[in-house]
């Protein structure tokens, strides 16, 4: 992605869900992690499985916690512990 492009989606993300700006980064960090756990696992099951099948293991440019950041914003003021 270029800057621009990054930019864009950036503006998008907090377009739609403006209070991702109040988060602190405590908080944002929290998730990330969680999602990144969640990635990470779901990775190794995926890369064993397709590695087997194919010979190769590709994974995705873009992380679950910037893929769910873009696509639904508001998760990331969700609790974790209660909703998550």
């Amino acid at each position: 992605k270029n800057d621009t492009e990054e930019k864009k989606t950036l503006r998008k993300c907090i377009t739609r869900h403006p209070q991702i700006l109040t988060l602190s980064l405590e908080n944002l960090n929290t998730k990330v992690t969680y999602f990144d756990a969640i990635e990470n696992e779901h990775q190794q099951q995926h890369d064993e499985h397709h590695f087997a099948l194919n010979g190769n293991n590709k994974k995705s440019s873009m992380s679950l916690a910037a893929r769910i950041l873009i696509s639904a914003p508001s998760v990331y003021s969700l609790s974790l512990q209660q909703n998550i």
